[in-house]
């Protein structure tokens, strides 16, 4: 006496499918990203024809997170977030920097370079982590303006 399985062979093939079809619509949307974590080079390849990726990228002692969220209307959407200032950096500059993020839409046709050789990428971004970037420079202006100003004022 043949015994019958306890689960059908089709009810595999069915759940096999179904797991792929979720998992490549879960790519497709987003919410599975290639994860390059420290591999410059597979960000580099990523942003350059803006494939959805993340990654932790190091400049000048900063550790920051891309994410990439892919291309619409011809611009690449990404978002950056500075998720650790380099060691020595004031903790009044920690706390003002440090998790903040800024959303990003560059034009396609300037992702031919790595992301920290376009100067000017920050035009293309707004949110709270550029708002910092440029209170910074405002406060820094400031203070050269004003320490300056009496040996401005005694050369008039």
């Amino acid at each position: 006496m043949k015994k019958k399985p306890l689960v059908p062979a089709k009810f595999f093939l069915v759940l096999t499918i179904l797991i792929l079809v979720l998992w490549g619509g879960a790519y497709y949307f987003g919410f599975l990203k290639k994860d390059c974590h420290l591999d410059k080079a597979c960000f580099d390849k990523a942003f350059s024809s803006c494939k959805q990726a993340k990654a932790f990228v190091l400049q000048e002692g900063n550790l920051y997170r891309y994410d990439i969220n892919g291309e619409k209307n011809g611009v690449c959407n990404f978002e950056i977030t500075l998720d650790k200032m380099a060691e020595g950096t004031a903790i009044n500059l920690r706390n003002s920097f440090e998790g903040k993020s800024m959303k990003c839409r560059l034009p396609l046709e300037l992702l031919n370079e790595p992301i920290e050789k376009i100067d000017s990428t920050i035009n293309y971004c707004s949110g709270p982590l550029k708002e910092t970037i440029y209170e910074l420079i405002i406060t820094r202006l400031y203070k050269n303006v004003v320490g300056n100003l009496g040996a401005i004022l005694n050369e008039i």
